[in-house]
């Protein structure tokens, strides 16, 4: 449901995101300020399901790390590409700043619990944490090159290296809540176990679509080439 209306409301106002991306940014800053300081015990049941729970599961964030990946591997005649796809950084920027809401309330209390040694930790969580700072490193990088003034700045080559981090990033997202969920999951709770299904999915399905999409690249590259030799050919006789 997340991810529906996060595309949704994406799409009614891409032209506004990508003519004031500011104002964009501002309103994921403001609702991870609103989400840092929340208190579930003091809200209504609606807010904390509405607002509260994707903002804490990073459902939001994830739903717009999902649309900018799986943008990329659709069609070049694809409508929705061709209307989220100029709008992907500023995308991405606004979830990199969902999650450092995510960061701040749930990081200080896993260290604690990973640090102190009276407290009994599963091992999943030091695996997730573990992954959760490589993946806090690489949406550093990715999110400060999203920038347009950061990337006139690179050379293309440099920055499309630098871009591609974004393949392990998101499959790293992914194992990083398969790797919380699964203990939760196996223990008979049947929304961690829908939920880790969820995200093996949409991990299998943009690996699908990825490859077939390279797939189709190369060939257009190599009928490219060979339209090249052929006119090249017919000029020299």
């Amino acid at each position: 449901m997340t991810f529906l209306v996060t595309t949704a409301f994406v799409f009614t106002f891409r032209t506004l995101v990508k003519r004031l991306p500011l104002l964009f940014y501002l309103l994921a800053a403001a609702m991870a300020l609103a989400f840092a300081v929340s208190d579930s015990a003091l809200l209504p049941p609606a807010v904390v399901a509405a607002f509260v729970i994707p903002m804490g599961r990073c459902y939001i964030a994830f739903s717009l790390f999902a649309i900018v990946m799986f943008t990329g591997v659709l069609g070049e005649g694809s409508r929705m590409r061709g209307c989220l796809a100029p709008i992907r950084a500023e995308l991405s920027i606004a979830a990199a700043i969902l999650v450092c809401a995510h960061v701040v309330r749930y990081a200080s209390a896993y260290l604690v619990r990973l640090f102190d040694g009276a407290a009994a930790v599963a091992t999943n969580l030091y695996l997730a944490f573990a992954i959760a700072a490589v993946v806090s490193v690489l949406l550093g990088v990715l999110t400060v090159t999203s920038f347009r003034v950061v990337k006139s700045r690179m050379p293309a080559r440099a920055w499309k290296a630098v871009q591609r981090l974004a393949y392990p990033f998101f499959a790293l997202v992914c194992m990083h809540a398969i790797v919380a969920l699964a203990p939760s999951a196996l223990g008979g709770s049947t929304a961690s176990a829908v939920a880790v299904a969820q995200y093996f999915g949409v991990l299998a399905l943009y690996g699908v679509l990825r490859v077939r999409r390279e797939r189709v690249d190369k060939a257009r590259r190599r009928e490219s080439v060979g339209g090249i030799a052929d006119a090249q050919a017919s000029c020299a006789v």
